[in-house]
């Protein structure tokens, strides 16, 4: 065996070893990325369901038991200001 061929053998011996060992590199890293966006997609779930959960203790037929309870009273008239259409947003 020439030199030259016993460099070429070397070489692309050392080229397939490389190249196994940064496609397992990159596939250890997908599998991590893969699973920070299922964590990112619970995260985003559960803070869907803590925006309802406001939302609903916020709204007006959960408050208003609670304001009756401490003695605010509902108004029997409410009056507000004219709903005129905006020049400004109609541009």
């Amino acid at each position: 065996m020439s030199k030259l061929n016993r460099f070429l053998l070397i070489l692309i011996f050392v080229l397939a070893l490389g190249n196994l060992f940064v496609t397992n590199t990159f596939t250890g890293h997908g599998q991590a990325i893969a699973d920070l966006e299922t964590e990112i997609l619970d995260l985003k779930h559960q803070n869907l369901k803590l925006e309802l959960q406001l939302a609903q203790a916020m709204s007006l037929t959960h408050l208003a038991p609670q304001l009756a309870a401490r003695d605010f009273q509902v108004p029997h008239r409410i009056t507000g200001l004219p709903q005129q259409p905006s020049s400004v947003a109609m541009r």
